[in-house]
């Protein structure tokens, strides 16, 4: 199969041929721990401000894309930005980072866990 100029200075700048070899050379991998961590259920605020910004962010991405030129992708950029906040952007962003950490505590408390379970 040939490989593309990209690839090839992709793989000569990591020093590996894929993603996956690069992280296991470079040790980068982590397995997850499972856990039944479950995010409780968002109101109705929340649901409708994330709706509404994927809408927005979904339609200014692909007018982003076919950009005529950078100053127009930087204007689409802005508009986007300014209407997505509006509509509470970072309200939803919050919750999102709690439920994260309180996965992430979840994730660390399982791995203490089988730890303590199988020192000897």
């Amino acid at each position: 199969m040939d490989i593309s100029p990209l690839e090839q200075d992709w793989r000569d700048k990591m020093g590996a041929d894929s993603a996956m070899e690069y992280l296991k050379k470079n040790n980068k991998l982590l397995v997850s721990p499972g856990t039944g961590y479950m995010a409780s259920q968002e109101n109705s605020e929340i649901s409708a401000i994330r709706r509404q910004c994927r809408k927005v962010i979904q339609e200014y991405s692909w007018n982003m894309v076919f950009a005529d030129d950078e100053q127009e992708f930087n204007r689409l950029y802005d508009q986007m930005y300014k209407e997505v906040m509006e509509l509470g952007y970072e309200t939803m962003l919050e919750v999102d980072l709690q439920n994260a950490k309180a996965k992430e505590a979840a994730r660390w408390e399982a791995v203490e866990r089988f730890e303590e379970n199988n020192r000897e």
